[in-house]
């Protein structure tokens, strides 16, 4: 069994690409009109490699670091205990919050390297 958590198989090839505020809004309109829910999914704290290669302040290092092409959890986290990450995340959330009418938000936790957290500083 091939072992993809942390495997140094990976096609090399970026993923990218993002929806508008307005593209969202037609999904949810879209789903809706045919009484399904949206429930997003917002993975915090893992998951969160590219947002902290865009703004390495959000990670735990401060470091800038490029977004991992492969599987794995030993990449950067949110630095929790950072207000000003708090708030980025509080930002988020309240954008996604506004965007969704769901009830609920997938936000994760798990497969998250808690070491990293240990680790800083």
């Amino acid at each position: 069994m091939l072992d993809t958590w942390n495997s140094n198989i990976y096609s090399g090839i970026p993923h990218e690409g993002f929806y508008t505020q307005e593209e969202i809004k037609d999904i949810v309109q879209y789903a809706a009109e045919r009484h399904i829910i949206v429930i997003p999914e917002i993975e915090m704290p893992g998951h969160s490699a590219a947002a902290i290669a865009s703004y390495p302040r959000l990670g735990t290092s401060g470091e800038l670091s490029e977004v991992p092409c492969r599987f794995g959890g030993d990449f950067d986290i949110y630095n929790v205990s950072d207000a000003k990450v708090n708030v980025f995340i509080r930002d988020v959330l309240l954008e996604i919050m506004a965007l969704f009418p769901s009830k609920i938000i997938h936000i994760g936790g798990d497969e998250v390297d808690f070491n990293i957290w240990k680790n800083s500083k």
